[in-house]
């Protein structure tokens, strides 16, 4: 919720009748107007929301802002007649108004004694925000707010903010990109006091060219952080593009010091304190250890909590949209990780599947992997979805799946015996020929290609 004052800041609506005192809610898409009261316009290539208004009017809306533009000039006079000039703001640019609005949102909200707490990465970012709601639920649900869903790009993150209410006292904000320079402008505008990077990989290369150029975008959050005074940056001392970022100021790092690997879990330094944790549904090293930075970071900011942060770790479960999630559907089970992928989110994802087989007393000889296109690697594409195919066969795999554009370059790594299939759509239709499922199964790809749907077929 922001106050009138919060859009009496911004530079296009410093004169414009607003209350400062009053209360608003925001909403952007007018299918979706439940109790809000303002109404900001986007568009794009294929839409127009100044196209449905007088709709938002209808629905309860008090005030509506947009952007003018020479295209729909007539539009807003048309729209100031029917509904008051008064109720109707033009600005200059509404999605640098979004990104202003959310700062000034954001400021308030700390200035007010607020935690704020930004995420990103090259994978993991979602995982890392959920163990972080869970361990923070310590001081209540009620108290806690974050990104929902997938709104962590510059429409998403302001959206994200303007949600913070006098009663949240911690937010979690997820920040991704997919051009360069993204990440500085949200860090701008989110400005958080805490964060760290989750690790540094091959997604989006295709815009970012190398893992220089990753590691480059992604630590505009750690140059935002050191800016404040008071900002703490957490340094992941397990990644080596990250380590640069070792002893520099508002920094602090966990390396191998304070963090170690064991059999059932790991062991963390927490302020001094050792402890040893065992969570049987962390599966695979990255987990245990995006455990360890998210314990690490909180007990940084909540010294005197750190024995209910370590005990609330050891019941965190992984929550579902298919990142880590198993499913069983008749005899059949399936570790489903299909919500997206890049060459190291499909490592780790396949490192922790080896792990679970294991805890299971089973072999990856005997499941079967279903690895779809890993996007947006440019020119590396095909060798690096080798090189996934080479790992696979490493970690022990005999069978596997391979589907979408790159099905081909997956098999050129792979040893062992495989099916390649144009889309999921060719894959379904093998399946359902075929009348039976995997036994065990692996299944992991981008988003784009619904992976998951494999779960809708019927087989005897």
């Amino acid at each position: 919720m922001i106050k009138g004052a919060d859009l009496l800041g911004c530079r296009d609506l410093k004169t414009r009748p607003i209350v400062p005192e009053h209360q608003y809610r925001i909403a952007t898409d007018s299918r979706k107007i439940n109790g809000q009261n303002l109404f900001i316009s986007l568009y794009g290539p294929n839409f127009d929301s100044i196209n449905f208004i007088p709709d938002v009017f209808s629905k309860g809306i008090e005030k509506v802002i947009l952007e003018s533009r020479d295209v729909n000039k007539d539009k807003i006079n048309d729209l100031k007649s029917k509904f008051g000039p008064e109720n109707i703001f033009e600005v200059s640019n509404v999605f640098q108004l979004l990104l202003e609005l959310g700062n000034i949102r954001s400021k308030r909200f700390q200035n007010e004694r607020g935690i704020l707490i930004g995420l990103t990465g090259s994978n993991g970012k979602t995982t890392n925000k959920e163990m972080l709601n869970h361990l923070l639920s310590v001081f209540g649900e009620e108290e806690i707010w974050s990104t929902q869903g997938n709104l962590n790009n510059q429409i998403g993150v302001p959206l994200t903010l303007f949600e913070l209410e006098d009663r949240h006292k911690v937010a979690v904000v997820e920040m991704g990109t997919s051009f360069p320079g993204e990440i500085e402008v949200l860090a701008k505008c989110a400005c958080p006091k805490f964060g760290f990077i989750t690790n540094i990989g091959h997604a989006h290369i295709e815009f970012l060219k190398s893992l220089d150029g990753v590691f480059e975008e992604k630590s505009a959050l750690y140059q935002e952080i050191a800016k404040r005074e008071d900002g703490l940056f957490l340094v992941n001392g397990f990644d080596e593009f990250l380590m640069r970022h070792k002893g520099k100021p508002n920094t602090q790092t966990l390396d191998a010091s304070t963090f170690s690997f064991t059999n059932d879990g790991f062991q963390v330094t927490l302020n001094g304190k050792t402890f040893s944790l065992q969570n049987d549904t962390l599966l695979g090293d990255h987990q245990k250890l995006n455990m360890g930075m998210c314990l690490t970071l909180l007990s940084i900011i909540f010294p005197d909590h750190v024995d209910e942060f370590v005990e609330k770790s050891k019941s965190y479960r992984p929550p579902g949209m298919n990142r880590g999630e198993v499913v069983t559907l008749g005899d059949s089970t399936f570790y489903m990780d299909a919500y997206n992928a890049n060459p190291n989110s499909m490592e780790a994802s396949l490192r922790s599947y080896a792990a679970y087989l294991d805890n299971k007393n089973k072999s990856p000889e005997l499941a079967t992997f279903i690895l779809g296109d890993m996007n947006e690697l440019g020119e590396k594409s095909a060798e690096l979805h080798k090189e996934v195919g080479k790992t696979l066969s490493e970690l022990g795999a005999k069978t596997a799946i391979f589907v979408g554009r790159f099905a081909k370059d997956y098999a050129k790594g792979f040893s062992g015996d495989s099916k390649s299939f144009t889309n999921v759509a060719e894959l379904k239709s093998y399946l359902v020929k075929l009348q039976t499922l995997p036994k065990e199964a692996f299944v992991k790809g981008s988003r784009s290609l619904q992976l998951e749907s494999i779960l809708d077929i019927t087989v005897r």
